[in-house]
């Protein structure tokens, strides 16, 4: 029982894949760091599964910097370990992301154990869209593929939804 890390991200997907993938839409983030790995993306990365007494893999979780620490999976009984393991290997982060009570949990006990703030990162997940429901009434206009003369208006919008996401892109 216990968490075991590894750089390799195969190695991580043997291990953790199967647990991810039971339910995608909630772990979409982790499955695509996944992706983003096998791609070469980051560098510095490590990828850690959580093995339960029954010897199954109950955990995933992942810190491929600049982010910050990506908790996939983390049963209750799996949160000090992770941090103390962090810890003993050097592994600095500067805060968590996954379901918001999870991440504060885990940077409430990495505070206390570093001495060091752990910043809360957005709880990141898929949602589904149920039953669109045009506006009425329908507003003026038409669609149409947007150009270069877009670009400024684009750029504007987009920093008005970081800004108000608080998504850093």
């Amino acid at each position: 029982m216990g968490w075991e890390f590894s750089t390799d991200v195969e190695a991580y997907a043997r291990a953790a894949g199967a647990l991810l993938a039971a339910d995608p839409a909630l772990h979409t983030i982790s499955l695509t760091v996944i992706e983003a790995a096998r791609a070469g993306r980051y560098e510095d990365e490590i990828y850690g599964w959580w093995t339960d007494a029954d010897h199954r893999v109950a955990g995933a979780v992942s810190h491929t910097p600049p982010h910050l620490l990506l908790l996939g999976v983390v049963p209750d009984e799996a949160v000090r370990p992770l941090v103390d393991q962090l810890v003993a290997d050097g592994r600095s982060i500067a805060g968590v992301n996954g379901a918001s009570a999870l991440a504060a949990q885990v940077a409430a006990v990495w505070t206390a154990t570093t001495g060091r703030r752990a910043e809360l990162g957005g709880a990141m997940r898929l949602f589904r869209l149920g039953t669109l429901v045009p506006p009425d009434p329908i507003p003026p206009g038409a669609a149409r593929a947007a150009t270069l003369d877009d670009l400024e208006v684009a750029v504007r919008w987009l920093r008005a939804f970081e800004a108000e996401t608080g998504d850093r892109g």
